[in-house]
């Protein structure tokens, strides 16, 4: 999945007049329906976080440092999410999605709508928003 997500980074996020997807953190968007629901799945429950190992043994040594730090990150989200899924089941909680969520460029101009909305590829990664 990573060779197709290159691609179609290159084709969202590469070159054209103005690309249909700007984020400063492209390299982070969730563009298939499995990447969304393991990131759900992943947010709200600490029990899937134990069967992640958090060892750098096929980290590039030139990312060590950045996975080391990020790995510390990760277990400290992952080890609250209990006290945060109890906080939340006890108090009434809106939530909706932000349009960063998705571009830093949401629906600004008519020409932005055609493109996403005309391909489905990029119709589904709003929609998975």
């Amino acid at each position: 999945q990573v060779a197709t997500n290159t691609a179609l980074s290159k084709l969202f996020f590469g070159a054209k007049k103005k690309p249909v997807f700007t984020s400063v953190n492209a390299q982070n968007h969730l563009i298939g329906l499995a990447e969304v629901i393991a990131m759900y799945l992943l947010v709200w429950s600490e029990s899937l976080w134990a069967d992640i190992s958090f060892t750098a043994d096929e980290v590039d040594p030139d990312h060590q440092a950045l996975f080391n730090r990020e790995a510390d990150i990760i277990k400290q989200f992952s080890q609250s999410l209990g006290q945060v899924r109890r906080a939340l089941a006890h108090i009434p909680t809106y939530m909706i999605f932000d349009d960063h969520d998705v571009t830093d460029d949401w629906n600004l101009t008519r020409g932005w709508e055609q493109e996403v909305y005309g391909h489905p590829l990029s119709r589904r990664m709003v929609g998975n928003a």
